[in-house]
C-alpha cells in the first residue's frame, strides 16, 4: 500500500512537470493593464510583510515519526524530530557570527533585510548554524516527509502547501517570464537571488504550520544514502519546475554555494527537551 502510494506520487509529480513545461497553469492570473504591475518603491517592498510577526523566526514545529519514502529508492521509519517553522534570518545568521560560531556571509541584494532569508550559505556555514543552535541540518528524507505530511496518510501531496497549482506570488515566490516576486510585492524586473522576509506567503504553508518549503530560497539538507548534502525546496529566482516536491536538486557537491540557497535546521525531540 505504502509502495503505490508513493509510486502513484511520482506519476502525479512527473505528470505536473511535463505539464508545467508545456502549458501555464490557470490558477496563476495577472492583470491585463500592465499600469497595475508598476515597480513598487523600495519601502512598499520592505513593509509587505508587516504582517510575518518575528516572535515565529526561531520557532520549531514538531513532525511527527511514521514511514517515510526517498526519492532514492528506500522506505525508513522516521521518529518523531522539529524542523523549523521558517528558514534562517539574514539577522539571526549574523548573530552567529558576530558569537563566532559561523563564518559571513555575502549578499548585496536591492530588497535584503535583516529579516530576509539568509543566502548564500555553503553546506558548512548551515552545518555550523544548526550546530550552533543546538540543532543540525535535515535528511533529505525528513525534509520529504515534513514538507509533504498531511491530515490524511493516504494523502498524495504535490506541493507542500497541497495539490492546487501554485498561485504566482501567493503561495510562494517564484521567477515567471521575467516577473519577480519579493515580500509579496510583483515587480517587472529580474531580481536574481532576490529573497523575501521570512514567512510572508502564510498560503503556502505546509499542513504542519511550515512556510517557505517552496519558493524563498533553497535549503540545505543531508542525503543520508549517498552521504552527499543537497539543495531543495525551490527558491525566488527559480521557476515553477522547483515548487514541486520530489522535483529537482540543485546541489549535489561538495560546498557547493549560491546567492538562493540558505538554512533550515532540525533537531532531535530529545535535546529539544
Amino acid at each position: 500500500m505504502l509502495h503505490n502510494r508513493y509510486a502513484l506520487r511520482h506519476f502525479v509529480t512527473t505528470c505536473v512537470r511535463f505539464y508545467f513545461r508545456n502549458e501555464l497553469p490557470s490558477p496563476i492570473t495577472l492583470p491585463e493593464d500592465s499600469s497595475q504591475w508598476k515597480d513598487p518603491e523600495f519601502y512598499e517592498v520592505y513593509s509587505g510583510c508587516a504582517y510575518s510577526d518575528p516572535k515565529l523566526d526561531k520557532e520549531f514545529i514538531t513532525i511527527p515519526g511514521g514511514s517515510a519514502y526517498s526519492t532514492t529508492g528506500y522506505y525508513a521509519t522516521l521518529k518523531t524530530f522539529k524542523l523549523m517553522k521558517r528558514e534562517v534570518t539574514t539577522l539571526d545568521y549574523k548573530e552567529c557570527v558576530n558569537a563566532g560560531a559561523c563564518r559571513p556571509t555575502y549578499s548585496n541584494n536591492e530588497f535584503d533585510s535583516n529579516r530576509t532569508a539568509v543566502g548564500n550559505a555553503f553546506e558548512e556555514d548551515a552545518k555550523d548554524y544548526c550546530k550552533w543552535i543546538g540543532g543540525r541540518v535535515p535528511t533529505y528524507i525528513e525534509w520529504m516527509y515534513a514538507a509533504s505530511y498531511g491530515k490524511d496518510e493516504n494523502e498524495i501531496r504535490i506541493f507542500p502547501w497541497g495539490n492546487r497549482f501554485p498561485d504566482f506570488c501567493v503561495t510562494g515566490a517564484y521567477s515567471f517570464r521575467g516577473w519577480s516576486c519579493v515580500n509579496g510585492k510583483v515587480i517587472l524586473k529580474v531580481l536574481p537571488y532576490q529573497a523575501s522576509i521570512v514567512g510572508c506567503y502564510p498560503d503556502g504553508d505546509t499542513y504542519l504550520g511550515l512556510q517557505d518549503m517552496g519558493g524563498n530560497v533553497l535549503e540545505w539538507v543531508f542525503h543520508s544514502a549517498e552521504n552527499r548534502y543537497t539543495a531543495v525546496g525551490g527558491a525566488a529566482d527559480l521557476d515553477m519546475d522547483f515548487m514541486l516536491l520530489y522535483g529537482k536538486e540543485v546541489a549535489n557537491s561538495t560546498n557547493y554555494d549560491s546567492m538562493n540557497i540558505g538554512i533550515r535546521c532540525a533537531m532531535d525531540v530529545e535535546d529539544a527537551e
